[in-house]
């Protein structure tokens, strides 16, 4: 009996210490991967075996070595296959449809898996289970991410509508400025937009909101949260996304676009300044044409907003120019990233 416990410790410690690993480090699955099942099985065997023994709780243990040897299999799988696509978009290659039916498949397959290993953790009970969770962690957080992980498995069923095989698709990425807070994270100054074909990116531009603005036709009066606050006796595309739930607010925001001349999105993400900075972090500076001035993660808002906190008048296109130069030059570093 001492010798299958010991074992038993070894294979499950192994396991947990690969599978922690993982979590911090995506691209040790080449690494923990083989290690990660093995261990799952040999602990599943050995529990099984004391369980024979009238141990039950031995048999819930083997249960949960063998799911998390097989949700650490789903999950490299996924990460390789996802990181396949990624390299395929990011160097503007048209994608092979088969890849995409495979990575479907492998991220519904862990995201499965890793609901399965959740209820058979669930379903445990020790002193030191908390412990191991983590003490900033608990289980409606992580009841949560498994209901997302799920809700995922329904938007990898479409990916290939996604991408734009069937036909392109126009997706939107505002760009908001959480100094100036608005009910979906901050001002709305500018936006890119991306245009995706047969899984490749056909398009990609950068634009002033105020331009939008100066092209939507007739008036909008505006709701009246939005008069009370501002005053302007009219509603516009800036103003937009005046909603805590982006979901009402990316509906507002695209019926101005359209309304603007712009292509009806097919998808719509917001992204704040905070967020802008903690990608130059990753990427390096980038140097503006005009006065060769060098936006990094620690002066991004000083360098920008003087040369782009322009009111936009007819024909104005210094903000434009300066967003498309800025927002290109982040893109290809984003592209050569590793």
């Amino acid at each position: 009996m001492g010798v299958f416990v010991f074992l038993w410790l070894a294979a499950v410690g192994a396991g947990f210490w690969g599978i922690k690993k993982l979590a911090s480090d995506p691209s040790r699955c080449s690494n923990f991967n083989l290690g990660l099942i093995q261990a799952g099985r040999l602990s599943n065997r050995l529990l099984m075996g004391l369980s024979l023994l009238g141990n039950d709780s031995a048999k819930k243990w083997g249960a949960l070595s063998a799911q998390a040897g097989q949700t650490a299999d789903s999950y490299c799988r996924m990460i390789r296959l996802g990181r396949s696509l990624y390299k395929d978009l990011a160097n503007d290659k048209q994608t092979d449809p088969s890849k995409t039916t495979a990575f479907s498949r492998s991220y519904k397959r862990w995201a499965t898996d890793t609901y399965y290993l959740y209820q058979t953790w669930a379903g445990l009970n020790f002193p030191l289970k908390a412990k191991i969770l983590g003490s900033g962690v608990d289980n409606e957080q992580i009841t949560n991410w498994i209901n997302v992980l799920l809700a995922g498995k329904e938007a990898v069923d479409r990916i290939d509508v996604i991408l734009g095989f069937n036909k392109p698709q126009v997706y939107y990425v505002l760009s908001q400025n959480n100094l100036e807070i608005r009910p979906s994270g901050g001002f709305l100054g500018s936006y890119a937009k991306i245009k995706l074909r047969r899984g490749k990116i056909a398009s990609i531009s950068f634009h002033d909101i105020y331009e939008k603005d100066g092209d939507l036709p007739g008036h909008v009066d505006p709701p009246k949260p939005i008069q009370t606050a501002f005053k302007h006796g009219f509603w516009r595309l800036r103003d937009a996304n005046w909603d805590v739930d982006f979901n009402k607010a990316a509906a507002d925001v695209a019926w101005f676009l359209t309304q603007s001349k712009e292509e009806a999105p097919f998808g719509m993400v917001a992204m704040n300044l905070s967020t802008i900075r903690a990608i130059l972090k990753i990427i390096g500076p980038v140097q503006l044409p005009e006065d060769g001035a060098v936006v990094t993660a620690d002066n991004m808002y000083q360098v920008l907003h003087p040369q782009i906190a322009q009111e936009f008048f007819p024909g104005s296109k210094t903000k434009s120019r300066i967003l498309s130069y800025f927002g290109f030059k982040a893109y290809q570093k984003i592209k050569k990233a590793p």
